[in-house]
This record gives structure tokens, C-alpha cells and sequence, in this order.
């Protein structure tokens, strides 16, 4: 996906190199014109959607990590305490609760 987007940029790129050296006041020059612009806003959209979605996760994820754990903000304020976190084994954390709720289902 990240390359079909960057090969569709590319080609816009391209096709703006083509249509800005041509310097002729025709029509089809115009619409060519257009057409570049019309893509050039498509993009800049979705790369402001492809934004605004990423800061929607990491909005969400901050807000769930301050519901379940008690004072995050001094967490990540502590730099002994993030180095100590940092050494937590999460797959092994991962197997361990998968293990504890099995029974559960």
C-alpha cells in the first residue's frame, strides 16, 4: 500500500514536471493543470485523514493507559521508573495472562 502510494505520487509528480514546462495557453493544458491539482488536494486529504487517525489512536491509547494505570503521567515523568518498565518482558506478561484466563472461558 505504502508503495502504490508513493509510485501514485510519483507519477503526479511526474505529470506536474510535464505540464509545468510545457508553457502553452491551450485547453488541454488547463485541464491538465486541473487535473494535477485535483489529485495534489486528494493526497494532502487523505494524508490529513491518515493524521488525524493516528493521533485519534494515540489519544485513545493515552486515555485508556490513564484509566488503568493509576498515575501514568508521573510514570512517564520518572526516569528510573520508565527504565524499570522498559525491562518488563511483555510476551512473557502476554503468556502469563493468557494463561491465568483460559480457564475463564
Amino acid at each position: 500500500m505504502i508503495f502504490q502510494a508513493r509510485e501514485k505520487n510519483l507519477n503526479i509528480l511526474e505529470k506536474l514536471n510535464d505540464i509545468l514546462v510545457s508553457n502553452k495557453m491551450t485547453e488541454e493544458n488547463l485541464n491538465n493543470h486541473k487535473t494535477i491539482i485535483k489529485a495534489l488536494l486528494t493526497v494532502i486529504n487523505q494524508k490529513r485523514e491518515e493524521m488525524f487517525i493516528m493521533n485519534s489512536k494515540v489519544e485513545i491509547a493515552e486515555k485508556e493507559l490513564n484509566f488503568w494505570i493509576y498515575d501514568f503521567e508521573k510514570i512517564k515523568a520518572n526516569r528510573k521508573l520508565r527504565e524499570e518498565i522498559s525491562k518488563i518482558n511483555v510476551d512473557k506478561l502476554l503468556n502469563n495472562l493468557k494463561e491465568e484466563v483460559k480457564h475463564k472461558k
